[in-house]
């Protein structure tokens, strides 16, 4: 049988509680409740900080120059309204498909400290591997973010499974052959496996 491989996002999949903008905003005294609504500019330094293409204090640097203002950062901010943790009935579906010998791997954009993050409390041991952002030096939906990892993999597009809770990223991977659906929930996630054949 040709390899296969299922591909799932980490944030709004595997782990909740990952969107710390909120109380991050409002720690920098700034109104709203994300970094773009304090400066649309900031979008750019994000992507760049997920890409690893800049550290986090290039990132405040880069803040500084488009909010007009230098807030004293502390050490660590990112990760100080950051406290993620697992559904454990999407951990459980990722079981399934490993026990019967599927290769399941973590495709995510995230920021270095908050994989660090999730290393350190052992979030992501439920995968095969894990291909992050900073380290594909690439960020979904660019195309270049899924091809790496089937290059890493050694597997074409249409033996991929994708998951995502981003519609933008779903279309991305279709886009590119893939079997990609928008995730809901872990039932609608294994209904989806079922229908591809990845599950049975």
């Amino acid at each position: 049988m040709r390899t296969r491989l299922v591909v799932l996002d980490m944030g709004g999949v595997i782990v909740r509680d990952v969107h710390v903008d909120p109380e991050l905003t409002r720690f920098l005294g700034f109104p709203g409740s994300s970094l773009q609504e304090v400066h649309k500019a900031l979008r750019y330094p994000v992507q760049a900080l997920c890409a690893g293409l800049i550290d986090e204090d290039e990132f405040w640097d880069l803040f500084g120059l488009w909010t007009g203002k230098n807030p004293e950062v502390p050490e660590g901010l990112f990760c100080r309204f950051f406290h993620p943790s697992l559904d454990e009935a999407a951990v459980r579906v990722v079981g399934k498909l490993r026990a019967q010998g599927i290769r399941v791997v973590c495709g995510t954009n995230v920021i270095p400290s908050h994989y660090a993050y999730h290393q350190r409390h052992h979030q992501y041991d439920c995968f095969d591997a894990v291909y992050p952002s900073p380290q594909l030096h690439a960020n979904k939906p660019s195309p270049a973010f899924y091809l790496a990892i089937c290059r890493k993999e050694g597997v074409e597009p249409d033996a991929v499974f994708f998951a995502d809770d981003a519609a933008r990223n779903v279309e991305a991977a279709k886009g590119l052959g893939m079997h990609a659906y928008l995730y809901t929930d872990a039932a609608q996630l294994e209904s989806d496996l079922w229908q591809e054949g990845f599950l049975r």
